[in-house]
């Protein structure tokens, strides 16, 4: 992971220095600001399915367009 961040920071670096945005860098156009966005719901113990049902419903309540 320190790899990971420490290639993040150079990159930054190199882009600020540039003045270019890391969406433009990778190549991201127009559209990209209205992709959906999923939720993680996890099983609640024991298994309840109505427990569940409400924990869908407040994801996409709160936005999100699909829910895995």
């Amino acid at each position: 992971m320190l790899a990971a961040a420490f290639e993040m920071a150079v990159s930054d670096a190199e882009l600020r220095a540039e003045g270019r945005s890391l969406a433009a860098s990778l190549g991201i156009g127009p559209g990209f600001e209205t992709m959906p966005a999923g939720a993680v719901v996890g099983i609640p113990d024991p298994r309840d399915v109505d427990a569940l049902l409400v924990d869908v419903g407040r994801a996409v309540g709160g936005g999100s367009s699909r829910s895995a």
